[in-house]
């Protein structure tokens, strides 16, 4: 052991540096299982669910339980930020793994739905601790690559996984897929063990630990944490703005995913293959924006960078709306999610840099949970005004509001961020 911090300090970066890379390839190692794995997983058991029912609303059921357990992200993210991040992503991979093998060999749709909720609750855990362990895992100062990284792989796995599984659906049966499942998710678990706890993790626990104590003043301190989350959110003028703009996207644009299927398929007259042709436009285009929204930060200040980007986004998107040729569409699409995705990359620096580290588990947690009411009640609303109007009018009408919701937000957005010094959760007596 001693013999790490005896040699000459070429010997001690080169070291560092070796570190530095097994813990971004451990963590890039982790991230593509994860996401994968949760691809893989929704799309079989979508299909499976529809097998035995034969029903589209009990796949809109089962679709609607994944975003339930994000209204507790709060939750999750002070457990992130009190525990070791590498042992809840092993725990919780673990766990996944466990209810994969469970979902591959139920014939119930009841108890698909249930297995899928409390596996969905899992699934956030890793999804928020993985958020929060990117920030000290990637380099000091690379927010824009870690993102960029995050964001690519998260995009390629909702590229690859659905044709993947499709591929091999076609000779081996749900369970067996499944349990592939279910082995990714192990290996999961392996590689978060891989990674190696950061100084900054390591002290950021054991001074956490100090001012929870143990026994009751857990729960006590636990409950004060989760205010202190959303308490910062508010003390912060560019995390709070940037809150508003996700709050708006999602409700501007939150029931797009639900709605693509119905404008390809009705407004536009195509089939179903060719609304998978043009979901895969849509991957390929936040792909692209991904990979290129570093170098992009690098020619434009964060703030005209975002305001452009959104409005573009916003734009397009709305013009979906009057477009009625299929080609146009899939240009349309590719192009309108690459800029949002560059814009995103942006987004997320800015954010990872306004955020504490010893917070930014409570920080993303919360505002997951902030953002998950105007998703519900975009994908509610929306569905039923495109049966009304038309899901054409509810894009040009939607894109033009979120386009005007950009602009008075991020007109007003403080670049260089101020990161407030908040007070600790300490100072507020449990007794």
């Amino acid at each position: 052991m001693g013999t790490t911090t005896t040699g000459s300090p070429t010997s001690r970066a080169r070291a560092g540096r070796s570190s530095t890379l097994r813990n971004v390839v451990a963590f890039c190692l982790m991230l593509a299982l994860s996401a994968f794995g949760y691809e893989f997983v929704f799309l079989i058991l979508t299909v499976h669910v529809y097998d035995l029912t034969h029903r589209a609303f009990s796949v809109g059921v089962f679709t609607a339980i994944t975003f339930l357990p994000k209204m507790f992200s709060a939750v999750y993210g002070v457990l992130v930020d009190w525990y070791d991040g590498r042992w809840i992503l092993a725990v919780n991979a673990g766990l996944v793994g466990v209810l994969a093998f469970a979902l591959g060999v139920a014939e119930h749709v009841t108890a698909i739905c249930v297995l899928w909720f409390v596996a969905t609750i899992f699934i956030m855990f890793i999804n928020t601790t993985r958020t929060a362990l990117m920030a000290v895992i990637m380099p000091a100062g690379d927010y824009p690559w870690g993102n960029s990284v995050i964001l690519a792989i998260l995009n390629a796995a909702r590229i690859g996984a659905p044709a993947l599984a499709g591929l091999v659906m076609r000779r081996l049966d749900e369970q067996v897929l499944m349990l592939v499942a279910s082995g990714g998710y192990v290996l999961c678990a392996a590689s978060s063990l891989a990674l190696e706890a950061p100084p900054a993790c390591v002290e950021r626990c054991e001074a956490n630990d100090a001012v929870a104590g143990r026994g009751v003043a857990r729960p006590r301190a636990t409950a004060s944490s989760l205010k202190e989350g959303l308490r910062y959110i508010a003390q912060s003028g560019s995390i709070r703005r940037l809150g508003a703009i996700g709050v708006c996207w999602r409700l501007f644009l939150g029931m797009q995913l639900s709605l693509f299927v119905v404008y390809v398929t009705h407004h536009l007259g195509r089939s179903e293959a060719e609304y998978g042709v043009f979901m895969t436009a849509v991957a390929l285009g936040s792909l692209v924006g991904s990979v290129i929204g570093p170098f992009v930060a690098r020619i434009f200040d964060e703030k005209r960078l975002i305001m452009a980007g959104l409005v573009l986004h916003y734009a397009s998107f709305g013009a979906l709306g009057l477009v009625a040729d299929y080609q146009v569409a899939l240009a349309v699409a590719f192009a309108s999610f690459c800029v949002f995705y560059v814009t995103v990359v942006g987004i997320h620096s800015l954010r990872d840099r306004s955020t504490r580290a010893d917070v930014r588990g409570r920080v993303y947690g919360a505002s997951t949970s902030i953002f998950t009411p105007p998703t519900i009640v975009s994908i509610l609303v929306g569905g039923y005004l495109a049966d009304v109007v038309g899901v054409n009018i509810v894009f040009a009408c939607s894109g033009a509001l979120a386009a005007a919701s950009a602009i008075w937000i991020v007109w007003n957005l403080e670049v260089p961020a101020r990161v407030p010094a908040l007070a600790a959760a300490a100072d507020e007596d449990p007794e």
